[in-house]
């Protein structure tokens, strides 16, 4: 009997370095919530709203530019740099305190950004650990589903946590409370080794491609075909979900009242969690890339169903479905990085799927906020179809790999 058939989420949970390793990831995701919400409250108290607004902005693009850098940092210097960048980013967060509490608001942005381009890239480097965490290819699907799900809470808790800080202190204490939050997730990271905790058999690593980072080390990934193939979806993902955050209030209003919003917002975070946990149970033999792009083209026919139900309450349903193909599609992303690349590139291909989806999300904000203001939400969302099935095309630029068995260790018994 296989260990699909007798182990789950528990068994994942219960792994050793798994519990610690959700952990660091939790406490470094939540400066990501907490930092831009604590910078454009105190901005906005000194200096307006239309500078805060700015600072958002600058710190958006700041972490999405620079997120591959640093993740190629990490993989060349370790958990050394991510130390390195836990006192540079707090230095940082220090001098843009003290420069928004003297109100140079140009000096101060510029040190928003070097706030956001030193965060040490947790999240990507967590991920790159998960393949000497588990023990099967099914486990290492399992926990980064739950990884992907402790995420999408993070960032539900991480603003209620800049709140009660802010309300019991100050906005200035809470960003300088936020960059430290990253000493502990990295001291989590550092002080778990990084070496496999159980045996990998040789037929699990992947033969040589004739273009694979390992022969073009000094290029960056975005050029290569693996990870155009790998990072395009992604960021056809983020204008979706960019996109679908100015749509779904059209959608509201068209239907009754904007502030319903909220409802439809929900739905399709629960699409999500619903998605990743479901697919995270899935035993399939079909190849990677495949699932990729049956995962893409998925969301990409989900969006021709919200654009035919906009107007309608059944919208409900649609944006719901459509949510449900978020997590897997991440989830597949990390794990065609485990497959494809060699752990000298793991943490920059990471934050590279990070900087994507972000990098998307902004402009799909953008394109679909202008284009509202000429047309309806139903013809902005069959837009959107167009983006996510070229998306879901990149996916054949993947080399092929035919789907190997999975393995049939048995778990750990437990202490």
């Amino acid at each position: 009997m296989t260990t699909t058939a007798t182990s789950g989420y528990w068994t994942v949970l219960r792994t050793p370095r798994v519990p610690s390793l959700l952990a660091a990831g939790a406490l470094g995701r939540l400066p990501g919530g907490i930092l831009p919400f604590a910078l454009v409250v105190a901005f906005a108290r000194q200096d307006g709203f239309a500078v805060a607004g700015a600072a958002a902005a600058v710190f958006m693009l700041a972490t999405a530019l620079t997120g591959p850098r640093r993740g190629r940092l990490v993989d060349r210097r370790g958990t050394a740099a991510l130390a390195t960048l836990a006192v540079v980013q707090a230095g940082c967060a220090v001098a843009t305190v003290a420069l928004i509490w003297a109100q140079w608001t140009i000096p101060a942005l510029v040190a928003v950004a070097a706030c956001s381009a030193t965060a040490p890239p947790v999240s990507a480097a967590l991920r790159a650990r998960w393949s000497s965490a588990v023990t099967s290819k099914d486990q290492l699907r399992q926990v980064h589903s739950v990884d992907s799900i402790v995420e999408e809470m993070t960032f539900i808790v991480a603003p209620l946590v800049a709140t009660a800080a802010m309300t019991l202190a100050s906005p200035a204490v809470t960003v300088m409370a936020g960059a430290l939050i990253y000493f502990a997730a990295v001291a989590i990271l550092v002080a778990i080794p990084t070496a496999p905790s159980h045996p990998v058999p040789a037929t699990n690593q992947p033969p040589p491609e004739p273009d694979t980072p390992e022969r073009t080390d000094r290029r960056s990934l975005i050029r290569l075909a693996v990870g155009q193939g790998i990072i395009v979806p992604i960021a056809g993902l983020g204008i979706f979900a960019g996109g679908i955050s100015v749509i779904l209030p059209a959608i509201a209003a068209a239907t009754g009242d904007i502030t319903s919003a909220g409802y439809l917002f929900a739905v399709f975070s629960v699409g999500g969690a619903v998605g990743g946990l479901i697919h995270g149970k899935i035993h399939t033999e079909l190849p990677l890339r495949t699932r990729y792009f049956l995962i893409a083209a998925y969301l990409a026919a989900a969006t021709i169903a919200v654009a035919l139900t906009a107007t309608t309450p059944a919208a409900y349903g649609t944006v719901a479905l459509a949510g449900a193909a978020v997590t897997p599609l991440f989830v597949v992303a990390y794990l065609l990085v485990d497959e494809h690349l060699s752990t000298k590139r793991q943490v920059e291909a990471n934050a590279w799927i990070g900087s994507g989806y972000n990098l998307g999300s902004g402009l799909g904000s953008a394109a679909c906020g202008l284009a509202l203001a000429h047309t309806s939400a139903g013809l902005v969302v069959a837009g959107l179809f167009l983006i996510t099935a070229a998306g879901a095309s990149f996916t054949w630029r993947l080399p092929q790999r035919t789907a190997t068995p999975e393995k049939t260790t048995a778990p750990a018994a437990s202490a």
